[in-house]
């Protein structure tokens, strides 16, 4: 339940302590929109990305309740090398990925499959395993990035958004982000995947005559509530990272921060508003970036205010959740 703690002592109500926002990566989930090719294929696979998001947002709705962050991505299209009859290898599924005219070779391990005769395919976008009667069909970006295949390629945002539900919010069919980013990976020979995140807020008070510091998060005492935290975390990230088909609404997004970080200034003395975004895997799908900012397998970055009270933008760790 969150803000169980709802009306206990603000920790950065001491006026002689250094008070910041931190927010890190939770949870993440990539899925593939673009690897159906009929429209039976596209019905089925909406319906799976549905039930995967759903089980998300029921998960996080067990311990905490949070809205979801989605980047909404390209990426170039990887296609599985000769669309014949798969190889098995001492149990286990070959497979050859063509991204970008690089081959990759990878392998699935077969052994927690139930029934010991097993057939395994490819089609342009899919590697299929049928055990029994049941058919998996896993599409040429899943292979890579869960299995942390290195491609040497980025990934470029288009968007970044917010939902409390990203089953019905983001792949329903009615999402302007969605759709342009649909219009320009066909222009450009790319496919379109999107990272649905989770992001845990704390709130950090250090005395620096005392060296001690309180950590508390922001879930269970709701210091913010939930539509202000999520729409902080979408702002710090969309004024950070600045996706193109989100420039024409910049001086509006700009002025959403400003008035988040003004208030946390003045209701809770916070100077500094740090976020970290480093998903814990080495696959190169989430080294993300864009025409303005470039990509890279983790980023870090602060708000603040300068001495003249202006807002800026730092790159790197807070100086004031640094260990001294």
């Amino acid at each position: 339940m969150r803000g169980i703690f709802h009306g206990l002592t603000d920790p950065t109500e001491s006026g002689c302590s250094k008070n910041s926002v931190s927010i890190e990566l939770l949870n993440f989930q990539m899925i593939d929109l673009s690897s159906a090719n009929t429209a039976e294929q596209r019905l089925l696979e909406r319906k799976l990305n549905t039930a995967l998001l759903s089980s998300m947002k029921s998960e996080i709705k067990n311990y905490s309740d949070r809205e979801f962050i989605y980047f909404i991505i390209c990426r170039p299209k990887q296609k599985i090398k000769n669309a014949k009859k798969g190889r098995i290898n001492k149990n286990k599924a070959l497979f050859t990925i063509n991204a970008s005219g690089k081959y990759i070779k990878g392998s699935i391990d077969l052994s927690n499959y139930e029934h010991k005769k097993i057939n395994v395919s490819h089609s342009e976008r899919h590697l299929h395993i049928q055990n029994i009667n049941v058919t998996e069909s896993i599409s040429s970006h899943n292979l890579l990035a869960t299995l942390d295949i290195q491609t040497g390629i980025p990934s470029e945002i288009h968007y970044i958004g917010r939902t409390d539900n990203p089953a019905r919010r983001v792949i329903d069919g009615n999402h302007r982000g969605l759709s342009d980013t649909i219009l320009h990976a066909l222009n450009h020979n790319q496919d379109v995947l999107l990272i649905s995140c989770l992001f845990h807020m704390r709130f950090h008070s250090k005395n620096p005559s005392l060296k001690i510091e309180t950590v508390k998060s922001n879930s269970l005492f709701d210091f913010l509530n939930m539509e202000k935290e999520s729409d902080l975390i979408e702002q710090c990230l969309i004024n950070y990272f600045l996706p193109d088909q989100q420039l024409n609404s910049r001086n509006n997004d700009q002025k959403k921060l400003n008035n988040h970080l003004l208030y946390l200034k003045k209701n809770h003395n916070i100077d500094q508003t740090f976020l970290h975004f480093e998903p814990d895997t080495i696959s190169d799908y989430y080294h993300l970036g864009t025409s303005n900012q470039p990509p890279s397998p983790s980023h870090s970055f602060y708000f603040d205010f300068d001495q003249t009270g202006n807002i800026r933008l730092n790159k790197g760790m807070a100086p004031n959740l640094m260990p001294d």
